[in-house]
């Protein structure tokens, strides 16, 4: 119902459409579609043509949170205030630098230590920290060679932890210098494929990571590739691993421990490891299996079709084309054309746009990475997200997330119906 404020008390208070979607975090268009729907009222201010909105009501809706546009049943979202990133229609923006402007421009180095700083800087190296490499390769020593990426990460971020004798204090500085010997360590916790080039002579996470995710031989131009990639997935947002670490952080847990609630919430196949059945089904349809074939046994398989759509983009995932930009320089050509031939088939099937899982799996494909290598790029990517938000949210009042639970189980007897009953008057 739409209501002339004019005869309602209090009209200055009300919102405009601009001050809604800021308080939301959406668009003009979608504070509109809320109200289409019924889940967000409006009135007409004085003049008659423009909106305005009751706070208090908008509040509610952020409360209850956002409905997810093609999202999955009866997801809410959690919306909270942040500097670091930012959604903004079709574009990510990393404390105020456009992706686009950053990804095969800028090294992964640059682009963590501006989440952390708000600085954007030429990057580096990092140096892990004295006995930390050889912590982690004998912490995961034990595991067999196909070990998931999130067990083998976990294991390192605990034993960098436990070496840690300062992992308490979480003065932002000296969580923000653990960053970089800690992102310096990760690629340790793989193990190496490509044995050809001696490993202490890498230094950027991207030279470190390549001969652990790939047989290829490792050149400028598939580090480029790699680190574009690291760039892009380096921060998303509020996703469910980052609240995980942000929920850890409200309990003054250390980063260590932040890092191990986010790894733990990205290791599902619908979050850090939603590339791996895109990876598969590339992987058929560059050995022979035809596109059209590939597709339709993901839709019977699993009724969708993997690495296509994401429920916060109006268009495409920017992310996407910008890996996939790349991949193009490093894959052979035969491979260039399977991608692009799914592409069209998961298209045409869902009517939707390839996602950074579709992009990352393609990057795999091209490199000829093993099943599981899309999990360890992932979770070491975001690595430097996950520890923007640990400090950003201590800084926060702690303990700030306890939400209520309703409860749908049955109930004991109330205590009056338990109480023995009065024997005889005496």
């Amino acid at each position: 119902m739409v209501i002339n404020p004019r005869s309602l008390p209090g009209s200055d208070r009300w919102l405009t459409t601009d001050q809604v979607a800021q308080r939301l975090g959406v668009q003009r268009a979608t504070v509109y579609a809320y109200v289409s729907r019924g889940l967000l009222g409006r009135t007409l201010s004085p003049d008659g043509r423009t909106s305005r909105f009751d706070p208090n009501e908008v509040e509610e809706l952020g409360r209850r949170g956002r409905p997810r546009r093609g999202g999955r049943s009866g997801t809410v979202d959690v919306v909270l205030s942040t500097a670091i990133t930012a959604i903004d229609g079709d574009r990510l923006v990393l404390r105020g630098h456009d992706l686009v402007d950053l990804a095969g421009v800028v090294p992964f180095e640059a682009v963590a230590e501006l989440l952390w700083t708000g600085q954007l800087g030429e990057g580096g190296t990092w140096d892990p920290s004295p006995g930390s490499i050889e912590a982690v390769e004998s912490s995961v020593a034990a595991m067999p060679p196909d070990a998931p990426a999130a067990s083998r990460l976990a294991a390192g971020v605990t034993v960098l932890g436990a070496l840690d004798p300062g992992r308490g204090d979480l003065r932002p500085a000296t969580v923000v210098a653990k960053g970089g010997p800690l992102l310096a360590a990760l690629p340790h916790c793989l193990p190496v494929l490509d044995r050809s080039r001696p490993t202490g002579s890498l230094r950027t996470v991207a030279e470190l990571l390549w001969p652990r995710l790939s047989p290829l031989r490792a050149t400028r131009i598939r580090h480029a590739a790699l680190d574009a990639t690291l760039v892009a997935l380096a921060d998303h947002e509020m996703a469910t691993s980052t609240l995980a670490a942000r929920v850890a952080a409200s309990t003054r847990a250390n980063p260590y421990a932040c890092l191990l609630a986010a790894i733990g919430a990205a290791s599902g196949p619908l979050h850090g490891r939603a590339a791996v059945s895109a990876h598969r089904m590339l992987a058929d349809a560059n050995a022979g299996t035809p596109p059209a074939v590939v597709v339709a046994t993901a839709l019977e398989d699993r009724s969708e079709v993997p690495g296509f759509g994401h429920p916060v983009y109006v268009g495409p995932d920017p992310r996407a084309e910008l890996v996939l930009a790349r991949v193009a320089e490093v894959a052979p050509l035969g491979t260039v054309t399977t991608i692009d031939a799914v592409a069209t088939a998961g298209r045409a099937a869902t009517g939707l746009e390839p996602n950074v899982d579709f992009a990352l799996a393609a990057l795999a494909v091209a490199s000829r990475m093993p099943l599981g290598a899309t999990e360890a790029i992932f979770l070491i990517a975001r690595t430097a997200g996950w520890l923007a938000h640990v400090v950003e949210e201590h800084a926060e009042r702690p303990l700030r997330f306890r939400p209520r639970s309703l409860y749908t189980g049955p109930l004991p007897p109330t205590r009056s119906s338990r109480l023995p009953a009065p024997g005889p008057p005496g």
